[in-house]
């Protein structure tokens, strides 16, 4: 059965995905994959938010409707900056602040209002009604973030030790040691960097 809260093409937490489409939040510039409306659905079809008929409608109305889709695609961007930070703080093993826990609920209550139970071949999902507004694509984000919160693997948070990243991951190791969110990236680049650092300290003695 399709679980909603999570990436149909990886299996990976909605929200964290939607987090780490920005590369570095602590630059000015950010390295943002979201670089306008119709990139944003595309992103949503690739993980399942959205599917056919429904991408084909917001692609359509955005093209007809530039500014509000502008102004929807920099909510999204707000709302993924709230759902980072509140991530980061339970990465950091502390309890995010009242206030923003009440933001995300205040979220959460509007987006619950669009899950249903939808009939299929293989017996009853829940799922989000199929509506053209911009909104769809951020209520399955925000409940994807409260079930993350409120799952035991939030306990596994962690944020990307990396000097130029900030993408967050669960760690799956087994010791619960894992610093990078790709090793073939992240680590890949910390080695190379204490690698030179050596060689420098080495040649210049």
């Amino acid at each position: 059965m399709t679980d909603i809260t999570r990436s149909r093409a990886s299996g990976r937490w909605l929200c964290l995905l939607f987090s780490n489409t920005v590369e570095n939040y602590r630059l000015e510039q950010q390295l943002d994959s979201l670089v306008d409306f119709p990139r944003w659905v595309e992103w949503s079809t690739k993980h399942g938010v959205v599917e056919g008929p429904l991408r084909e409608r917001l692609l359509s109305w955005a093209a007809t409707n530039p500014a509000a889709s502008a102004l929807a695609l920099e909510s999204a961007k707000a709302l993924r900056l709230r759902i980072f930070r509140l991530l980061s703080t339970r990465a950091a093993g502390a309890i995010p602040e009242t206030d923003a826990l009440e933001f995300l609920n205040l979220q959460l209550a509007v987006a619950t209002t669009h899950l249903e139970l939808q009939p299929t071949p293989q017996g009853v999902v829940l799922a989000w009604q199929d509506e053209v507004s911009p909104d769809r694509l951020v209520w399955p984000i925000v409940y994807s973030a409260a079930c993350l919160l409120t799952h035991p693997q939030s306990a596994r948070l962690r944020r990307c030790g990396g000097d130029k990243c900030t993408w967050l991951f669960i760690d799956e190791s087994k010791n619960g040691s894992r610093l990078w969110c790709d090793m073939s990236v992240c680590g890949n680049r910390a080695k190379s960097r204490r690698h030179y650092e050596r060689t420098h300290r080495a040649t210049s003695r």
